[in-house]
């Protein structure tokens, strides 16, 4: 709904609110980093949404490289941030502490994982996995998958506020939970000595299970 009729407007900057919680929880987990400063951050797809996730990601220090399928928009995203950008299919060489998936779905794949020079993916694509192979995949390389119905629902909780008379303070209070789900995927998936991608949908299906029981 329009701000103009009371409500949240865009959601793009929510969701690379939401992913941009989950990135910083990763990278402290993974890299063992309190901060993004100096870590290099690989975004494909510079859409409304990915484009909102490399000015977060610059503004708190990352090193941003990104690309997109349409030309115009890496022009537009050179010009605004100053971020190196290099050519569509080049993004999956690129050297980076993490690798963030923000356009088109499936592109996590068995060709590309193999060619993933990073520790971390977690963007605010759909989707991500071409299969469900493609999250073990990860898993076997040593990749933490940020599992992206985990993190990219900041656009969702935005949208569903309005239903409450829209706060753009509770949402973003919300959507700053994803940090913590975060936190419980990757200590089930430690625990269990399981991948996140399989961490993520038993998380999901314990929460479905209870709000039937409850």
């Amino acid at each position: 709904m329009p701000i103009e009729g009371g409500g949240g407007g865009d959601p793009s900057p929510m969701t690379a609110f939401g992913v941009h919680q989950a990135i910083s929880t990763l990278a402290d987990d993974v890299l063992s980093v309190d901060q993004l400063t100096g870590i290099r951050v690989a975004v494909q797809g510079l859409g409304k949404v990915g484009l909102a996730l490399a000015q977060q990601l610059q503004a708190a220090g990352a090193i941003v490289i990104g690309t997109d399928i349409q030309p115009d928009r890496i022009r537009a995203a050179h010009a605004l941030l100053g971020i190196r950008t290099v050519a569509p299919d080049a993004i999956f060489d690129v050297p980076c502490e993490i690798f963030a998936p923000c356009g088109l779905g499936g592109v996590r794949n068995e060709r590309t994982i193999a060619r993933l020079n990073c520790k971390i993916v977690a963007g605010c694509a759909n989707n991500q996995l071409a299969t469900d192979q493609d999250g073990e995949a990860l898993h076997a390389r040593g990749i933490v998958y940020g599992v992206d119905y985990v993190i990219n629902a900041g656009g969702l909780i935005n949208t569903a506020d309005e239903l409450h008379g829209y706060n753009e303070a509770r949402a973003r209070a919300k959507t700053a939970e994803i940090a913590q789900t975060v936190k419980h995927m990757l200590a089930t998936a430690r625990t269990q000595g399981i991948s996140t991608h399989q961490a993520a949908r038993q998380i999901t299906i314990e929460i479905l299970r209870a709000a039937r029981q409850g």
